[in-house]
């Protein structure tokens, strides 16, 4: 009977496992919100298609400390870790995500528009290996992903995050620069006007 009984034990036990881990969770969420390509050489007006000119940053990855960067324009990037106490909830709230049934997708102009805000990128990676990546202007999002944006920019911004040392977030995002820089290239260089003789 004993022998049944710890059969019986150990099944279950293996059973639990598989099922915890045949759940799809989030496993990292990145989003980063920048101002356009950074220039190579400003008095030629070339850019770098490779560096982005990362403003807002934000780093979730499970069981990890969360961390976010500020950049204002022509200051130095602040680094911050997130406040515990901020986090409470966080991976129920990004694994309710998967609910969505996200689709990598660009939501851009369609037509030239005068835009002066950040566009943002936002990459999911799950458990599972999915990898979903969506760049955006936030007001041309549907209502569930504008909610989320707002969150996650909430959480950048909020006066509970704790300074912290630099961390690197460059590498991650060359590729990423180089595919918007491919589908949404900057505007060409102004003409130059003529030399006026005095």
């Amino acid at each position: 009977m004993r022998n049944l009984v710890a059969k019986l034990l150990i099944a279950s036990l293996f059973v639990s496992c598989v099922n915890h881990d045949d759940k799809e969770e989030i496993k990292e969420i990145i989003l980063y919100g920048h101002s356009g390509f950074r220039l190579l050489d400003s008095t030629k007006y070339i850019f770098d298609s490779t560096s982005l000119d990362i403003r807002e940053y934000f780093e979730y990855k499970k069981d990890s400390i969360l961390r976010v960067a500020i950049r204002s324009y022509k200051k130095k990037t602040a680094y911050f870790k997130v406040n515990s106490k901020d986090t409470v909830g966080l991976s129920t709230i990004f694994n309710n995500l998967l609910l969505l049934n996200l689709q990598s997708a660009d939501y851009y102009f369609s037509e030239p528009e005068i835009y002066d805000g950040f566009y943002y990128s936002l990459n999911i990676i799950t458990t599972k290996y999915k990898n979903i990546k969506i760049n955006y202007v936030p007001f041309l999002l549907s209502s569930k992903l504008k909610g989320l944006h707002n969150f996650i920019r909430n959480i950048i911004y909020s006066s509970n995050n704790e300074p912290t040392e630099y961390f690197p977030f460059d590498k991650i995002l060359k590729e990423d620069a180089l595919k918007i820089f491919n589908r949404n290239p900057p505007p060409p260089a102004p003409e130059r006007l003529p030399k006026i003789k005095f």
